[in-house]
């Protein structure tokens, strides 16, 4: 089943049960652990020590120093060597932080996933399509209450985005 949404005066087919994925889950700018926008953050990170933004420079030499009259006096070391900590511009979450807005590994709690359905539903709204909050809370609540199905968070997501818009 699809639904047509109108949004700035373009008619285009909703499918309820792909908004999750295509509108919040594989989107680059939306978080996949807090579900809010991210911005771009140029802090270091610790990951250089384990050979990741490290640039290792190893140029050096010598150069030989004349004296007035041109004659050979020695030679002079010049250059440098060893590692330079460089970092680029990294994706962080505005709201929790999260590099590259990743998804937490562990399974989140009731309450948490409750929380997640404000930032959904807005995600959902700048995109023009409505949904009902209440069915969306409702839907995570008792299917994190089923011992089925409580472990898997992106898939009760999906399915109470799913309700939340057959029911706006």
């Amino acid at each position: 089943m699809s639904l047509t949404q109108n949004s700035q005066s373009d008619q285009r087919q909703i499918q309820p049960e792909r908004a999750f994925e295509r509108y919040i889950w594989t989107q680059p700018g939306i978080c996949n652990r807090c579900y809010s926008r991210m911005s771009r953050d140029g802090r270091l990170r610790a990951d250089g020590v384990h050979g990741h933004d490290v640039h290792i420079h190893d140029q050096f030499g010598e150069q030989t120093v004349r004296d007035e009259d041109g004659r050979v006096t020695g030679v002079e070391h010049v250059g440098e060597h060893g590692v330079d900590r460089t970092h680029s511009e990294h994706t962080c979450c505005n709201n929790c932080g999260s590099i590259a807005g990743r998804a937490p590994d562990e399974t989140q709690s009731r309450l948490d996933l409750v929380r997640r359905v404000a930032p959904i539903a807005d995600r959902l709204n700048e995109e023009g399509i409505g949904v009902s909050r209440r069915v969306m809370r409702r839907t995570v609540w008792e299917l994190k209450s089923d011992d089925r199905i409580q472990g898997m968070d992106r898939e009760i997501l999906e399915r109470a985005t799913k309700l939340g818009i057959k029911h706006a």
